[in-house]
C-alpha cells in the first residue's frame, strides 16, 4: 500500500462482499477496487468507462489470473453474456445507473449472475441532481435496500413527489434515515479536502464575466431568441432545454456552429498570453473547441480533443501535454471526465459548462493527484444576465449539495 487513507480503507473493505466506493477523483479507487478483488471468486467483470480501461489494464496485466479477469465498457455487445459469467464484479463510475430508465442500468439488473455475490460500485460523484441517484447504485450492488429490489417499488414505497406535476421526488424523512444508516455501514465516503496529501491542491477559483452591451453583436440575437419562444408558452415549455442550449451558444458568441463574435476568443486569448503556463480548456459544443485551437494555432503548441479524436490520439495528447510538449489542451467536457491525468496544468479554463455537475467535478479534479505540490487555479468565463451566469451558479449549488453528502459520511476515514 502506498498511501495511509488507501491502507485504512482497505482495512475497512476487505472482509466486505459487497461495497460502495464514494471517493473523489485521484484518491486510488482503481487500486482500491483491484486489491478487494483479489482472493475472490472467478471469473471477474470489470464493467468501467471507455477512457479507463489503460489505468485498469496497468494493474491487470501483471495479475497471475489476468486471463480470469475481463473489462469491458457498457456498450459492448458482449457485456449481457459476461455478466451472466461474472462472480466477481466491478461497476467503475457507478454514477452511469444513477437513472433506472437507462439501457445500462437495465441491463445490469437483468442479467447479472444471481452467483456473483461479490460487488463493488466505484465512483466520485455518486449524485447529481438528487439523492434518488444513489438508489440504483445500492440496488445493483445490494440486490436490496430497505426490502425492495425494484426502484420503482422503493419510489412507491419510501418516497414522495417534490412537486404538484410529481417531476421530481424525494426520500421521506424516515426512508432518508434508514438509507443514511445503511450507507454508514456499507460505503466509504472520502473527499480530497479530507486527505493529507491534498490539503494543499484546493483550486482557486477566479472568473472573468463579460458584460453585453446594447451595441454587442450578441444582445440582439439573445432578446430575439427570448422574445420569439415567449410567444407561445406551451411550446416553450416542452422546448425548454433546446431553448437553454441556444442561448448559452449566442452568449459565448457562436451561432449555428460558426464563431460570429470574436470577443471571449480574444479574451481567453489575452488571458492565456498574460498567465503563460501549461493550461487546459474544457468546452461544451463541438464548434466551440475547432474556433478555440484555431485562435492559437499560429502562437502556441496546442492539441485539440473532441469526440472525433481517435482513442490513441487522444491518449498520445495528454502524454504530449504531461511532458511538457503541449502548452495547451483543449478538450470537450464530456471527453475531460473520465481515467485521465492532467495534473501539469497549471490552470484550467472553462470556455463554456455542460448542465451536468459531475462533468464539471470530474473535470476540475484531472488537475489534481496525490503528488501535487501546487494549488490549481480555475477559471470560468461567462456573460452575465444569460443563461451562462444561471448555470454557473447552478453548478455551484449543486457541488455544495454533494459536499454535504461526503462531510456526512467523512467520519469513516
Amino acid at each position: 500500500m502506498k498511501y495511509k487513507h488507501q491502507n485504512k480503507i482497505l482495512e475497512q473493505i476487505q472482509d466486505k462482499n459487497r461495497c460502495a466506493l464514494f471517493l473523489e477523483m485521484r484518491l486510488g479507487k482503481t487500486y482500491l477496487a483491484y486489491e478487494w478483488m483479489q482472493g475472490r471468486p472467478l471469473p471477474c467483470l470489470i464493467v468501467a468507462p471507455k477512457m479507463t480501461h489503460g489505468g485498469w489494464l496497468k494493474l491487470i496485466n501483471n495479475d497471475k489470473n489476468k486471463d480470469k479477469i475481463k473489462i469491458i465498457n457498457k456498450e459492448n455487445n458482449q457485456l449481457k453474456q459476461e455478466l451472466l459469467k461474472a462472480k466477481t464484479i466491478i461497476l467503475d463510475e457507478s454514477h452511469t445507473i444513477k437513472n433506472p430508465k437507462t439501457k445500462i442500468y437495465k441491463t445490469l439488473m437483468k442479467n447479472t449472475n444471481h452467483e456473483a455475490d461479490n460487488r463493488l460500485i466505484l465512483s466520485g460523484t455518486p449524485k447529481d441532481n438528487s439523492e434518488l441517484e444513489l438508489i440504483p447504485q445500492l440496488l445493483w450492488c445490494f440486490g436490496s435496500l430497505l426490502g425492495q429490489d425494484n426502484y420503482w417499488d422503493f419510489r412507491y414505497k419510501y418516497c414522495r413527489p417534490k412537486d404538484i406535476m410529481g417531476y421530481e421526488w424525494e426520500l421521506n424523512p424516515a426512508a432518508r434515515t434508514a438509507v443514511y444508516n445503511f450507507l454508514d455501514k456499507n460505503s466509504i465516503f472520502l473527499s480530497q479536502k479530507d486527505v493529507d496529501n491534498f490539503n494543499n491542491q484546493s483550486p482557486i477559483y477566479e472568473t472573468i464575466v463579460e458584460t453585453l452591451s446594447s451595441e454587442d453583436s450578441r444582445t440582439p440575437l439573445i432578446q430575439t431568441l427570448r422574445r420569439d419562444w415567449e410567444l407561445d408558452a406551451a411550446h416553450q415549455a416542452k422546448q425548454k432545454m433546446t431553448i437553454l442550449i441556444w442561448e448559452q451558444q449566442l452568449a459565448s458568441g457562436f451561432k449555428e456552429n460558426e464563431c460570429f463574435n470574436e470577443k471571449r476568443l480574444k479574451t481567453l486569448h489575452s488571458y492565456i498570453d498574460q498567465t503563460n503556463c501549461p493550461t487546459v480548456i474544457f468546452y461544451r459544443f463541438t464548434s466551440q473547441g475547432i474556433a478555440i485551437q484555431q485562435e492559437f494555432k499560429h502562437s502556441r503548441v496546442c492539441r485539440l480533443i473532441n469526440g472525433k479524436t481517435p482513442q490513441a490520439d487522444r491518449l498520445r495528447y495528454i502524454q504530449k501535454f504531461q511532458s511538457g510538449r503541449c502548452s495547451l489542451l483543449i478538450i470537450q467536457t464530456t471527453l475531460g471526465r473520465f481515467g485521465l491525468d492532467l495534473s501539469a496544468a497549471e490552470q484550467a479554463i472553462f470556455f463554456s459548462n455542460s448542465f451536468s455537475m459531475i462533468d464539471r467535478i470530474q473535470c476540475e479534479k484531472r488537475l489534481t493527484n496525490l503528488e501535487r505540490k501546487t494549488r490549481p487555479k480555475i477559471l470560468d468565463i461567462y456573460a452575465k444576465d444569460t443563461v451562462e451566469e444561471d448555470l454557473y451558479n447552478l453548478l455551484k449549488q449543486k457541488k455544495f449539495s454533494l459536499n454535504l453528502l461526503y462531510h456526512k459520511f467523512k467520519k469513516r476515514i
